[in-house]
């Protein structure tokens, strides 16, 4: 007989992320967390909330990383697996073979399959945001949502590309690739014109690239608002963004969005796609993981939309992040997800 679940947290479901230290982590969670499931990096963020937690707080903790930039992660993940020790299971991902990513992820997640395992709580702060969305599907296609409770869990940036000067400033160069995210192809009518969405964050060369490449009739350019922003100066990079932006030779509009709030973000692209009807529509996420997951609950109730993602040919890796004291935690229901 399956154990009910029960909750570690009150209910915060289709509210703000709840903010709170880095140090009071481990004591929001009343019971043991059964699986813990974190992304490694070559940023530090990636460590933060696992040492937070600590190994006397799981079961079990799902190491993801990505196979073909192991080199750049090596330390980080040692640290995790030492941290957690036979309770960590490695789970290898390719940045550029999103097939293995989500199938060694559903190997991963069959933990959850014992009567046991119900509570999970999943560090978005490193995944890549392809990575990330194929996580939102897989879960959404194979748990049942009664059964299991899912909270996420981000920590906070302090700063960004903090080796360069504000001029300067840049966490990735180049682009190798843009492609449809698995699991969300979109079903486009020919005859319709193609409505283009993006959540902008601090990377110009990427949006511009998907103007490029898909030569949408409508341009929906999302700015965070300002009090719904990680911080204040992220707000400023990301008007600055949006003023580099291409205006009127094409038919272009702007929305706020919530980067606290991934229901929220669901809500703000919903209106947007409302407004302006009639098109096929393709969104890309640029700025943080939270709104990523916003963009995720929308588009998997709209089997319609279609989610892209565009793949860097360097990261700024020796100054992409500095972490911030705090995080923000969020229970992500998956009833909840619908048209």
């Amino acid at each position: 007989m399956n154990k009910p679940a029960e909750n570690l947290l009150p209910e915060i479901n289709n509210k703000p992320a709840r903010k709170l230290l880095l140090s009071k982590v481990a004591s929001r969670f009343s019971h043991k967390v059964d699986l813990f499931v974190v992304s490694v990096s070559f940023e530090v963020r990636c460590l933060c909330i696992a040492e937070a937690l600590g190994a006397e707080n799981v079961n079990r903790v799902l190491v993801c990383y990505n196979q073909d930039q192991e080199f750049l992660m090596h330390n980080n993940r040692m640290r995790l697996k030492s941290l957690f020790g036979s309770k960590a299971v490695d789970v290898p991902l390719m940045m550029d073979k999103p097939l293995i990513t989500a199938d060694h992820l559903v190997t991963g997640l069959s933990y959850l399959e014992h009567d046991d395992a119900r509570n999970v709580l999943v560090d978005i702060t490193s995944f890549t945001h392809e990575a990330l969305l194929i996580l939102i599907r897989v879960i959404y296609d194979l748990f049942n949502k009664k059964k299991y409770n899912f909270n996420f869990i981000y920590t906070a940036a302090s700063a960004y590309s903090f080796n360069e000067k504000n001029a300067d400033t840049w966490l990735t160069r180049g682009i190798k690739d843009i492609r449809t995210i698995l699991g969300y192809s979109g079903e486009f009518v020919p005859s319709k014109n193609t409505h283009l969405i993006i959540l902008l964050g601090y990377e110009v060369e990427r949006a511009f690239k998907l103007i490029d490449l898909f030569e949408p009739a409508q341009i929906s350019l999302g700015v965070a608002r300002k009090a719904e922003s990680i911080h204040p100066s992220f707000h400023a990079v990301n008007q600055l963004t949006h003023s580099k932006m291409p205006g009127s030779e094409k038919k272009v509009s702007t929305f706020d969005f919530s980067c606290i709030n991934p229901w929220q973000t669901k809500e703000d692209i919903a209106a947007q796609v409302k407004a302006n009807p009639g098109y096929n529509v393709v969104i890309a996420s640029l700025n943080n993981k939270i709104s990523t997951v916003g963009v995720g609950i929308f588009a998997l109730g709209r089997p319609e939309i279609q989610l892209c993602y565009t793949s860097a040919a360097q990261y700024n890796t020796k100054g992409y992040s500095l972490p911030d004291d705090h995080c923000y935690l969020f229970k992500m229901d998956f009833g909840s997800i619908g048209g």
